[in-house]
């Protein structure tokens, strides 16, 4: 140990939406090679339970990301967590077993395991002192919280002097953006933009409405537009979270950072086209706020109604990580 390494444990269907924000939080905090998630750092071809062990065995902390269907069963067969080969298991083992420093992670409300509803060699983990982080606006305090917990186990004392966040916001016309900033006000007027972007107030998801037709919505028929005109900025370097795609099939923006692809309204998957949007999140300031990611249908829909939308991969959109903000033509 000493390495300073951070591995992430986590469930793709209980967490995956969370877990990708949670480590792009921390990676602002340490560097992205210090970061062990399944999803990036596993090359084509590679044994997944081989490279998993010598990555737990190479940590000073393992994150246990635990959601609301961590427990839950498979294939009627009872909880995943009992199955010998289950890929958690073997991780949390692995690292409880070479005292390594294991923090449970509580997403959005989830609860920690009883000590009886674990098995012997995971059992340790329900008397580790959880961390809880919410799905509301206190998303990036809770953050910062884990990563002050993560730095210690890793011998990192202290937050990184200072490091002022830019917000970026976007005035008047299309390729003209403001990047705004504790520091001062500094205009960057070739950031390309692209207009038409709107709220779909039948699924409640962000979709094109420039091209010809509606695209598909989950709630049937094509989108119906309602509301603001967002400008979202693309292909771009700074501040924000990249690989937001729109879908060629649906119309809808999606996150392509994934290996899946998400659930399309048009059927399977999504498929990406055009230009690469960089979306800001957890800032104030102009624009709308309460704009999420789905864990579902991997879809941004607004998260500001009681109802949460129609989804296309069944019943309501489901609400993970960041909260985004976007830009609006007045």
């Amino acid at each position: 140990m000493g390495s300073g390494y951070i591995f992430i444990s986590y469930r793709r269907d209980d967490s995956a939406g969370y877990t990708r924000a949670i480590c792009d939080k921390l990676a602002e905090r340490f560097s992205k090679d210090r970061i062990f998630m399944d999803v990036d750092s596993i090359e084509p071809g590679s044994s997944f339970d081989e490279v998993i062990s010598t990555a737990v065995g190479r940590c000073d902390v393992l994150l246990a990301m635990i959601g609301k269907r961590w427990l839950e069963a498979k294939d009627g067969s009872g909880p995943r967590i009992n199955d010998p080969k289950d890929f958690v298991r073997i991780e949390i083992t692995a690292a409880l077993s070479r005292n390594i420093r294991v923090i449970p992670v509580l997403l959005d409300d989830a609860r920690m395991p009883a000590p009886d509803a674990l098995p012997e060699p995971v059992r340790p983990l329900a008397f580790r002192n959880a961390i809880e982080i919410s799905g509301d606006s206190g998303f990036a305090s809770d953050v910062d919280r884990l990563a002050d917990a993560v730095g210690k186990a890793v011998g990192q004392t202290g937050r990184p002097g200072s490091r002022r966040r830019m917000l970026t916001w976007l005035l008047g016309t299309a390729g003209v953006v403001t990047a705004a900033s504790t520091a001062g006000i500094v205009l960057h007027r070739w950031t390309p933009v692209q207009k038409q972007w709107r709220f779909c107030e039948k699924c409640k998801s962000l979709f094109f409405d420039g091209a010809q037709g509606k695209g598909v919505c989950p709630a049937g028929g094509g989108h119906s537009a309602v509301g603001f005109n967002f400008m979202l900025t693309h292909d771009v370097a700074g501040p924000g979270q990249r690989d937001w795609r729109s879908c060629a099939k649906c119309s809808t923006l999606f996150w392509d950072g994934y290996p899946q692809k998400g659930v399309c309204a048009a059927g399977g998957s999504h498929v990406a086209a055009g230009f690469n949007f960089v979306v800001t999140y957890d800032v104030a300031g102009p624009g709308q706020q309460n704009w999420r990611f789905c864990e579902k249908c991997f879809s941004m829909f607004f998260d500001g109604y009681p109802a949460k939308g129609t989804c296309p991969a069944g019943g309501g959109h489901q609400a993970a990580g960041y909260h985004f903000v976007l830009p609006y033509e007045e």
